[in-house]
């Protein structure tokens, strides 16, 4: 099992070299997959909802997620 790259190889040009990136990224898809489970874990979206409901309500008041700080 490859990318499907390999029905393609006879139409190389010859000297035209192909790679791939296997396992590049795998560090960095986990690690988002982790991120991701555990902002849902904590409801961080319906976090960020409320904080943009309430950001109307606290027009000159810095704080965390309130546009314009």
């Amino acid at each position: 099992m490859t990318a499907g790259y390999d029905h393609g190889l006879p139409y190389l040009r010859p000297g035209l070299a192909l790679a791939n990136g296997r396992g590049v990224h795998d560090a960095a898809t986990a690690e988002l997959a982790v991120a991701l489970t555990l902002a849902a874990r904590r409801r961080l979206p319906d976090f960020v909802r409320a904080e943009a409901r309430a950001a109307g309500s606290r027009a000159g008041r810095p704080g965390w997620l309130t546009p314009g700080c």
